[in-house]
């Protein structure tokens, strides 16, 4: 699961590669239950625990970033530590794009 942190405390989310799913959009008052939807789905298809990418870009806040991290906590998906890139200029064209064309980047 991948994370792109954007503007107005706004997440994108999608699952797999970039470019192959179409991201959600959500706030925070949602992501908690997306988290722990994709950690079981995850479970039951594979029997593998999740992989979680967090990507704050430019118009996040830090408080984004420690809210995600509080959500990834708090549903205990982080059995793997999620990796963080906080580079922006690592952002996929894909991911760009789509942050853009719904005004979160």
């Amino acid at each position: 699961m991948t994370i792109l942190l954007g503007k107005n405390d706004r997440i994108a989310w999608y699952m797999g590669e970039a470019g192959k799913s179409s991201p959600t959009i959500e706030g925070f008052a949602d992501i908690r239950a997306s988290l722990l939807k994709n950690k079981d789905q995850v479970k039951k298809s594979s029997g593998r625990d999740i992989v979680i990418i967090v990507k704050p870009t430019d118009g996040a806040k830090y408080k984004n970033f420690v809210d995600i991290m509080d959500e990834i906590n708090i549903t205990k998906t982080n059995i793997n530590a999620p990796a963080v890139d906080d580079d922006p200029t690592h952002l996929l064209d894909s991911e760009r794009d789509f942050m853009k064309s719904k005004g979160i980047l």
